[in-house]
């Protein structure tokens, strides 16, 4: 039974682990899909911010990973002259390869500077942002998948019932030690999570580009003036979605702990009462008894005295006087 009872308690943790996770993952989900909103807004207050600190990134970027060189910047400039200062095109035959992207570069930086300073243009760019998120939401509400995820979450409260099953079983279902320990890990890793979540309000965009740059698909080079306006963007999401997060950790935390304390305080309690001496246990029983019915515990305590010697002393007596008959 002791192989068993380790058995039921490894997969009993694993799955409770697994299903608040699965739980708390898929809730994160649905509040990213249902504030996704957020990232258009975020944009629009944080890209001028960015670009205005970051204008030497930018044209950075540019140069490295747009595919153009001087020949498409020349056709640029008898195509559509108006794109493009004329000083700059006059200038463009005696200028290297490497200084025309750069001076193009600087070009498209400032122009966009501009229409972010103008309200007017800046609502079009974000404008532009709103139709992409509505166009997700339209395509999450046709595959439905806000339906998915509530049978996710149902799938995880059943995988944290048969976790909590396999602990009853561990513990032989003593209840008060099986409720302890499913709380328990409940509460810690719950806390755990609440912990998290509240620590997210203090992050800052050079600590999120920070975790952004060790992924390898975002640490490109020339790719700095995106991760800083990308990592800005995220945080103002990720707040939101940990706000909404904290709640439900948090009242998850002050349920689970405060049963964990309570179960723990009737184990103990169950545990001292059990654990007690036979002999005094015995005392006990007879001090109650004493107390109910003191006459009858006094009688049961005085042996009856049998005569047996002189039951011996007649029978000799009897023996003589035969004797003496005969």
């Amino acid at each position: 039974m002791g192989f068993l009872k380790h058995v039921f308690s490894f997969f009993g943790n694993t799955f409770l682990f697994l299903a608040i996770f699965i739980i708390f993952t898929t809730l994160s989900l649905q509040y990213a899909i249902e504030d996704i909103s957020v990232i258009s807004e975020s944009i629009e207050k944080n890209l001028p911010v960015v670009l205005k600190e970051n204008k030497g990134l930018l044209v950075d970027s540019i140069m490295n990973n747009a595919m153009i060189n001087k020949a498409q910047i020349l056709r640029v400039c008898t195509s559509r002259p108006e794109e493009l200062p004329r000083s700059f095109c006059a200038a463009l035959n005696g200028m290297s390869e490497e200084r025309a992207k750069q001076a193009y570069a600087e070009i498209v930086a400032d122009k966009l500077g501009e229409e972010l300073s103008d309200p007017s243009k800046a609502q079009v760019l974000v404008s532009q942002f709103k139709d992409v998120e509505e166009s997700i939401k339209e395509t999450i509400n046709t595959l439905k998948f806000m339906v998915y995820f509530n049978y996710v979450i149902l799938a995880g409260i059943l995988i944290f019932l048969l976790g909590s099953l396999l602990i009853f079983l561990a513990e032989k279902f003593e209840w008060r030690s099986a409720v302890y320990r499913i709380s328990l890990r409940t509460g810690v890793l719950t806390g755990l999570a609440t912990v998290m979540n509240y620590l997210t309000k203090d992050l800052t965009p050079g600590q999120l580009e920070n975790m952004m740059n060790s992924v390898p698909a975002l640490s490109n080079k020339g790719a700095d003036f995106g991760i800083k306006l990308m990592s800005a963007v995220m945080l103002d999401w990720i707040k939101v979605i940990s706000a909404k997060m904290f709640i439900v950790t948090l009242v998850a935390a002050i349920v689970s702990l405060p049963t964990a304390i309570v179960m723990f305080i009737l184990k103990r309690r169950k545990a001292k009462a059990e654990g007690k001496k036979p002999e005094e246990a015995k005392k006990e029983i007879k001090k109650k008894e004493e107390a109910k019915e003191p006459g009858k515990v006094e009688e049961k305590a005085k042996a009856p005295e049998i005569p047996q010697p002189k039951k011996a002393e007649k029978k000799t007596k009897k023996s003589s006087k035969k004797n003496k008959k005969v």
